[in-house]
């Protein structure tokens, strides 16, 4: 069933509704439906486009922003999953991962939407246990084969590393 509110659309007028407008707006003052939404998120982005679209200045600051972001939320995962890897003992930064200990690591990242939320998932869950950190070389080999060399043939399933 609608919820009617009896609010319309500041900019074209229509009336909104759940169907209508986004429900973070319905809580608040911000009348708008989700087409007129949509239409100035559009025109903003031109505009902080065309403003700044031959600034290379502009750009190296946006990448370097993400890249800062990103390195902080990684450093903040190694930091809580002890800071090496469980297989082999690597302790370069470069070199660590994030492993799923079940599997299935294609297809989680696939459901959070791209590998980039990853970082932001095991943060917001508070460092689930699901997760383990890695050296690439040791990630590999289990993706790839199941065991990694470093470990005896009797800690070579998956799951016991």
């Amino acid at each position: 069933m609608i919820k009617i509110l009896g609010y319309h659309c500041r900019d074209c007028g229509i009336e909104i509704n759940e169907t209508t407008s986004f429900r973070s707006y319905l809580k608040t003052k911000n009348h708008i439906c989700k087409q007129c939404d949509s239409k100035k998120k559009q025109i903003s982005n031109k505009k902080l486009y065309d403003n700044n679209k031959d600034s290379s200045k502009y750009k190296q600051t946006k990448s370097e922003t993400g890249k800062k972001f990103r390195t902080n939320q990684k450093q903040k995962i190694i930091n809580a999953y002890g800071g090496k890897c469980i297989c082999c003992g690597e302790t370069n930064k470069e070199f660590l991962t994030i492993d799923h200990i079940n599997g299935k690591g294609r297809q989680h990242r696939r459901e959070l939407g791209g590998s980039s939320f990853l970082y932001k998932y095991i943060i917001d869950n508070n460092f689930p246990t699901e997760f383990r950190l890695l050296c690439m070389n040791c990630n590999f080999a289990i993706g790839m084969y199941g065991y990694c060399p470093h470990q005896p043939k009797a800690l070579y399933t998956r799951k016991t590393i």
